[in-house]
C-alpha cells in the first residue's frame, strides 16, 4: 500500500487552504490565527484535526466521511460544510456554524462539548445514529432554523448546559425524543419549533409517548407562545392560536402556550460551493497546484 498523504500546519498566521482535493488525507493544524480553509473536497479514509485556531473560517467544504476533531477554537465560523460523519468541537468560544449538513453519521451529526457562545443555524442534521446535535457542558448558545429529522435516537441531546435557546426548528420523525434535556440542564429556552411524529407519535396524543423530555428546569415558551406539537392542536376555544391546555413533556415540564399551527419554520437550502480558478491536490504528503484552463 502507498503512503497516505499528510499535511501539517502549526504555529502560523494568515494561512489560506483553497480548492484542496484529497483522498485518505491526514490533515493536522495547530496554533494558527486567521486561517481560511475553503472550497475543498475531502474523500476516502481521511481525518482532520485542528487544535487552537483563532479568527478563522471553514467554508464550502465537503468532508465526505472524514473524522474531525476541532478544539480550543476562538472566534471561528463554519459555513456550507457537509459531512457523513460527526463534526466534533470541544473547548471553544464564539463559534458560528451555518448551512451545515450531516447525514447518516454512525454517532451524532454535530457534537458540541464545553462550548461557550455558539450558534447553529440553517442546518440539516438528518438520519444520524445517536442524535442530530449533542450539546454537553456548554452555555450561551442558539440553535435556530434547522431541520432535525429522522435521527435514530434524539433530535437534540442537551446535558449539563445552560443558556441555550432552541427556536424555529423543525423536528420530524426522530425515533426517540426530539429534544432530551437532563436534570443538570437549567435555564434553557425552547420556543417556536415544530414537533411532528417524534418518538413514534401520531397526530393523536398518547400519554405513553411524549415528543420531548425535560428533567431539568427549562422554559418551553416565552410570553408570546410556545411550540407546535402535531399531537396537541386542540382545543382553542377563544381562537387566539394558542391551545387552551399546556402540552405535558416527559419529566414534568410543560409548554404553557402550545401553538395551534406551525410557526412557518424555513427549510434550509445549502448554497452551491463557490467555483475557483485554482485546484489544489495532495499527493504523497506534498501540495501540488494547477490552474484550470
Amino acid at each position: 500500500m502507498g503512503m497516505k498523504p499528510s499535511l501539517q500546519i502549526s504555529s502560523s498566521s494568515d494561512i489560506a487552504i483553497s480548492s484542496l482535493t484529497a483522498e485518505d488525507l491526514r490533515l493536522s493544524i495547530g496554533t494558527v490565527d486567521h486561517l481560511e480553509f475553503e472550497d475543498s473536497e475531502i474523500g476516502g479514509d481521511s481525518s482532520i484535526t485542528v487544535v487552537s485556531a483563532s479568527n478563522s473560517t471553514f467554508e464550502d467544504i465537503d468532508l465526505g466521511s472524514a473524522s474531525t476533531y476541532f478544539s480550543y477554537m476562538n472566534n471561528v465560523t463554519f459555513g456550507n460544510v457537509t459531512s457523513g460523519d460527526t463534526i466534533a468541537l470541544y473547548d471553544s468560544n464564539d463559534v458560528v456554524l451555518s448551512y451545515i449538513s450531516v447525514k447518516g453519521s454512525d454517532y451524532r451529526g454535530l457534537e458540541l462539548i464545553r462550548i461557550r457562545h455558539f450558534t447553529v443555524r440553517w442546518s440539516d442534521l438528518t438520519m444520524n445514529l445517536n442524535a442530530g446535535i449533542g450539546v454537553m457542558d456548554s452555555e450561551d448558545g442558539v440553535i435556530a432554523q434547522c431541520v432535525i429529522d429522522e435521527n435514530i435516537n434524539y433530535g437534540i441531546l442537551v446535558q449539563n448546559s445552560t443558556g441555550v435557546e432552541i427556536w424555529n426548528n423543525t423536528f420530524y420523525a426522530n425515533h426517540g425524543y426530539a429534544i432530551h434535556m437532563d436534570a443538570s440542564s437549567q435555564g434553557n429556552l425552547v420556543h417556536r419549533n415544530s414537533f411532528m411524529r417524534n418518538h413514534y407519535t401520531t397526530d393523536h396524543f398518547d400519554p405513553s409517548r411524549r415528543q420531548a423530555a425535560d428533567f431539568g428546569q427549562n422554559l418551553w415558551n416565552d410570553s408570546l407562545g410556545g411550540n407546535f406539537w402535531l399531537d396537541w392542536t386542540t382545543p382553542d376555544e377563544d381562537g387566539d392560536g394558542i391551545v387552551d391546555n399546556p402540552y405535558p413533556l416527559k419529566g414534568g415540564a410543560r409548554d404553557m402556550l402550545p401553538l395551534v399551527n406551525p410557526p412557518g419554520t424555513p427549510v434550509p437550502e445549502l448554497p452551491s460551493a463557490l467555483t475557483t480558478a485554482i485546484v489544489v491536490t495532495v499527493l504523497g504528503g506534498m501540495l501540488a497546484s494547477r490552474r484550470r484552463g
